[in-house]
């Protein structure tokens, strides 16, 4: 479904049929990648489609399947990052893959493996990204920051979660984590501004 500011309007439906999956993007270029098929329970998938604005198109396929993944970055130069690979007991995953609009990279490994995270980044998502929150064996704050290379911790959540919406921030400074969960549901939001330097002005005589 599209939004216009005001109301949905039901567009083009996936070709591959799943949940938990990782999704960044426009309105007109949009990208949804992993995730798990549905059943009882369905195996994961590492499909991958882009949105025109009217109808999704099937292009190269995740180097691994995984769900619970999460996105970040315009659909040509996206960053994915984190997920869940295998059925109880899985592995959280830690790789992170950057997307050219027609391949997929191996990036530098976080710093913890997890998977439900909320990534941000807007334009730049690809060399200026963070990561905040998600599940490492249980809920965590952690948060991280990606210069295009290697991660880095930045402050932690003041309430650790997983699940919150993604991709809410036009910036590595400009981040938002609304709802999620802590082990219940919650509504409270965060605001993330960045970090700053502060310059002492000496005089010296």
């Amino acid at each position: 479904e599209e939004y216009n500011g005001s109301s949905w309007t039901e567009s083009g439906d996936l070709n591959q049929v799943r949940v938990y999956l990782g999704g960044t993007g426009s309105q007109t270029a949009g990208l949804a990648a992993g995730g798990r098929n549905t059943g009882p329970p369905g195996p994961e998938s590492s499909n991958v489609e882009e949105y025109n604005g009217s109808s999704w198109t099937n292009v190269t396929a995740l180097p691994k399947a995984m769900r619970n993944n999460r996105m970040c970055g315009p659909q040509t130069a996206a960053l994915g990052a984190g997920g869940y690979q295998g059925y109880y007991p899985g592995s959280n995953i830690a790789t992170t893959y950057e997307y050219d609009g027609t391949n997929w990279t191996a990036g530098g490994t976080m710093n913890t493996a997890r998977n439900q995270v909320n990534g941000w980044g807007g334009p730049a998502g690809q060399t200026a990204s963070m990561c905040g929150g998600g599940n490492d064996g249980s809920v965590t704050g952690a948060t991280e920051g990606y210069d295009g290379t290697s991660w880095s911790t930045r402050p932690n959540l003041a309430t650790a979660r997983q699940g919150s919406a993604n991709g809410i921030g036009t910036s590595q400074t400009t981040g938002i984590q609304a709802g999620g969960s802590t082990g219940s549901y919650v509504t409270n939001t965060e605001e993330f501004t960045g970090e700053t330097t502060s310059v002492n002005s000496v005089d010296i005589t």
